[in-house]
């Protein structure tokens, strides 16, 4: 059922991802020469929730589909530098200005496994609290907002959030609300 590397070459590599060309062999004997693998940072995301069941989500602009997207808040981080917990709370916290003490590991999902290497990490934040003003990147353009727990599988089902990380994080986060 596995794969067999016979070659791994980097065509490309930036501080935020790596492109390489791969040669492999597959069980059936047939041998691919040109198999593209994208090795990306991790990602860590939130769903936040006060303690009168609001969530706080974000608008952001997505610049690669020319879109402004809802989402959980969070961002990037290297695996080996950092680890999730802490990369949650650093991003929550800057992308949003709050913080909690109560987190809880929703698990490790990936994203696209056919040619990417990333994982998304989600965390539920419970009780959470304004602390100070956002700190965003030049590149970030964040508009956070609440809205009723309640109404979070609805915004899910009706399309209003199309990001796979973040209806993962909702789903996965609704169960774990009430513990």
């Amino acid at each position: 059922m596995q794969w067999k590397t016979i070659s791994k070459k980097y065509l490309m590599k930036t501080p935020f991802f790596k492109l390489r060309k791969d040669a492999v062999k597959l069980p059936s004997g047939l041998e691919i020469d040109d198999y593209y693998v994208f090795e990306k940072l991790d990602a860590a995301i939130v769903l936040g929730v006060t303690s009168d069941h609001q969530a706080l989500l974000k608008k952001e602009y997505r610049y690669p589909i020319d879109k402004v997207l809802i989402e959980l808040p969070g961002g990037t981080f290297d695996p080996e530098k950092e680890d999730a917990l802490a990369a949650a709370k650093r991003e929550y916290l800057e992308e949003t200005g709050y913080q909690s003490d109560e987190w809880i590991d929703c698990g490790v999902f990936y994203n696209y496994p056919t040619k990417d290497t990333d994982k998304t990490h989600i965390f539920l934040a419970k009780n959470i609290r304004k602390v100070k003003e956002q700190n965003l990147e030049v590149t970030e353009d964040i508009m956070p907002f609440f809205v009723p727990v309640s109404e979070l599988k609805n915004m899910v089902l009706a399309g209003e959030i199309q990001v796979t990380g973040s209806i993962t994080g909702i789903f996965k986060g609704l169960e774990l609300i009430s513990t």
